[in-house]
This record gives structure tokens, C-alpha cells and sequence, in this order.
């Protein structure tokens, strides 16, 4: 089954504004250590991003991987995936 399009008979569809994916913390990751530093890329500047795993709570981050086709070079950030849209 297809997505179910919902109609308010008497009024024109309103375009939905999207709200796209935002990268808070970039987790970094050496021998032995891991750290949280600040998101220094834009979502838009990867040419593929993957939700990893969901916040399972309100409040709580999404994993988000970001990468250029690489996925052994990617960044793996802590943000909210939201719609889905990268801007």
C-alpha cells in the first residue's frame, strides 16, 4: 500500500515545509579514546547521509553517518534527523 493522501474538502492542499536534518556533534573517534566535538560540516556539504539509529525518546540524538560514497571516511554525528532533508 501507498502513502494515504488526506483531503479537507473546501480548501487547497497546503505545501508542507520540511524540516531538515541537523547535525549537532560530530563523535570523534582515535586509539583508545572517543569524543564529542562540535558539528563543523552543513548536512548539505556530504553527498550521502544515513540515519543510523533514531532517538527512541523526546530530547534524546539521532545517529546520522555523513560521507561522500566512502563509508570508512565518514563522520558520524549526534543531531536530529527530522524529515529527512538536508539543507
Amino acid at each position: 500500500m501507498g502513502k494515504t493522501k488526506c483531503i479537507v474538502l473546501g480548501e487547497e492542499p497546503k505545501e508542507k515545509k520540511l524540516k531538515p536534518i541537523k547535525l549537532e556533534m560530530a563523535i570523534d573517534v582515535g586509539i583508545n579514546t572517543a569524543r564529542v566535538v562540535n558539528a563543523l560540516k552543513l548536512p548539505n556539504s556530504y553527498s550521502i547521509l544515513e540515519l543510523v539509529s533514531r532517538a527512541h525518546q523526546p530530547g534524546l540524538y539521532d545517529l546520522i553517518l555523513g560521507h561522500d560514497g566512502d563509508r570508512s571516511a565518514g563522520v558520524a554525528y549526534l543531531g536530529h534527523w527530522n524529515d529527512g532533508v538536508a539543507e
